[in-house]
């Protein structure tokens, strides 16, 4: 069987309700690379948040890996594979470049982000969180949750995804906030056919259901991207979107 990668992808961004985008997303499908961040301090600090926190990542996973002076100290976790190891440690590498530009301003211009990444190597996807965003797998007509978004909400209630409550989106741990930040980190062995979602928090149950109901039913990969975008395109969502949505074969 041929080396599993990422064959199909969508990106899609939307503003939602609020008038300043926040969210940010970056690919690389040849590299099995996929990020999506909800920044939050504003429609600048914010936005610029997002934004290095995503490139923070894919730059660590394009180009630091191997580079002894980029990449050290490098911590291992001895239960995690080496694709797992190299994520959990781009998403370190990304948290102080954050923290890096976060000095350089005041209270009112600086920024975090949460952020949910993938890393798919050897066949086994990793999938490393950190905040409000959310990761999904579709596989064989069944919608599992990856991650659980750490966030106020889940505080209060953690049967539920936190929206009924007060300060569900308020995240418990974030980029560019502290230094002795620790992603949740979960791997799995990739299957043909998967379809896995990243998303931030401007994700509905009824977009999310859509998706299940559409990209699951497809026999092929082009008509499940194009059911998959139209429902995107008719999303109404809550609250600022980026959505990484892509089909590993």
């Amino acid at each position: 069987m041929d080396e599993l990668r990422m064959r199909g992808l969508i990106t899609f961004e939307a503003g939602g309700k609020r008038e300043h985008q926040e969210d940010a997303f970056k690919v690389n499908k040849d590299r099995g690379i996929a990020v999506v961040a909800d920044g939050f301090g504003g429609p600048v600090g914010g936005r610029e948040a997002a934004d290095k926190a995503c490139e923070g990542v894919l730059d660590f996973l394009q180009n630091k890996v191997g580079d002894l002076d980029a990449t050290l100290p490098f911590e291992m976790r001895k239960y995690f594979t080496l694709g797992g190891n190299i994520l959990f440690n781009a998403l370190l590498h990304a948290n102080h470049q954050l923290m890096r530009r976060n000095e350089k301003f005041g209270i009112h211009e600086k920024g975090g982000a949460s952020v949910v990444a993938g890393y798919l190597m050897d066949g086994v996807l990793s999938v490393a969180n950190i905040g409000v965003c959310e990761a999904y797998l579709f596989r064989q007509k069944k919608v599992i949750p990856l991650v659980s978004p750490r966030t106020y909400g889940r505080f209060l209630d953690p049967f539920s995804r936190g929206r009924d409550n007060t300060g569900w989106d308020i995240p418990l741990s974030a980029l560019g906030v502290t230094d002795d930040m620790q992603p949740e980190l979960v791997e799995m062995r990739a299957e043909p056919e998967d379809w896995v979602l990243f998303t931030t928090d401007g994700m509905t149950p009824v977009v999310l259901e859509d998706l299940q109901q559409g990209i699951l039913n497809e026999k092929s990969l082009e008509s499940g991207l194009e059911i998959a975008r139209d429902i995107l395109e008719c999303a109404d969502p809550s609250d600022n979107l980026a959505i990484s949505l892509f089909f590993i074969g």
